[in-house]
């Protein structure tokens, strides 16, 4: 491979955001090599992990226990939502530090910016100092889902509200080719509100939130040279049992852009493609 800087951009999505373990997959599979990772929500989630250096075979593991847990494992309600959120997301910030251990920016085996927006000026923010998790935390923390998160001067909401795929801080950083997933897909059936057909106060927030940002998507992949859309309208964001499935998706749809990738880096020709290229 040629010395080209790669940028992947993990987008929001909540539980079908673990297509991103899929996609990190193929890339390992294929030798393509990774400089930096920017990511929103689960995709700081996923990113910030594997930068860390958690394996994919890990991350997936990880992913499957999770999902087969029922929803009140990972709940951790806000009394009297106390703090800005129906949750207040220890639970799930927990498991995480088991995964990964402590770790700090410095620490990353691959540079990562993990994407946030700040409640009060509703401007993006992109942390790169301290305690990893408590930044992953930051990002995923979905308004009036999760409590916000107070870094430094800051109160942090999720970064999907801002930057559902965030490009814009790898083409800061300078990177040739930025590869953007996008896992906030607008809604195309009902199945996509809840699993079981009977929406819950989770899955209605979610959905709100995916409406929205699917209007700011387009925008932020724009900014992608290629563009990565897992098959995965139909699956609810709460549909963590479905891991396997949406990793496997995740996985194909990268597999399916490795051609163009892999022609970009030889030629030095890095070409915008349009959104859905090779999306079934």
């Amino acid at each position: 491979m040629k010395n080209v800087k790669i940028g992947l951009a993990l987008g929001s999505g909540a539980a079908k955001g673990l297509a991103h373990i899929g996609v990190l997959k193929a890339f390992e599979e294929e030798g393509v090599p990774i400089y930096a990772i920017a990511g929103s929500s689960v995709g700081a989630v996923i990113g910030g992990a594997y930068a860390s250096g958690v394996s994919v075979e890990k991350l997936e593991t990880f992913a499957i226990r999770f999902g087969s847990k029922s929803r009140a494992g990972w709940m951790d309600p806000a009394f009297f939502f106390r703090g800005g959120g129906i949750l207040k997301g220890d639970k799930i910030e927990g498991a995480l530090r088991e995964l990964t251990g402590p770790v700090s920016f410095s620490d990353l085996k691959i540079p990562f910016f993990p994407v946030t927006c700040d409640l009060i000026t509703g401007k993006e923010v992109v942390l790169k100092e301290g305690d990893l998790q408590a930044a992953i935390r930051a990002s995923f923390s979905i308004p009036g889902i999760f409590t916000p998160v107070r870094i430094g001067e800051h109160l942090l909401v999720d970064g999907g509200v801002v930057a559902p795929i965030p490009t814009r801080i790898l083409r800061e950083q300078k990177c040739d080719i930025i590869i953007g997933v996008n896992v906030s897909i607008a809604p195309s059936a009902e199945s996509s509100i809840s699993s079981d057909g009977v929406p819950g106060i989770l899955d209605v927030l979610l959905q709100v939130m995916s409406i929205t940002q699917d209007k700011i998507a387009d925008h932020c992949m724009a900014m992608a040279n290629v563009h990565i859309v897992p098959d995965i309208a139909n699956f609810s964001w709460t549909d963590f049992s479905n891991s396997e499935k949406l990793i496997a998706l995740g996985y194909e749809a990268a597999k399916r852009h490795m051609p163009i990738i892999k022609g970009m880096i030889a030629s030095g020709k890095f070409t915008s493609f349009i959104k859905g290229l090779f999306h079934p």
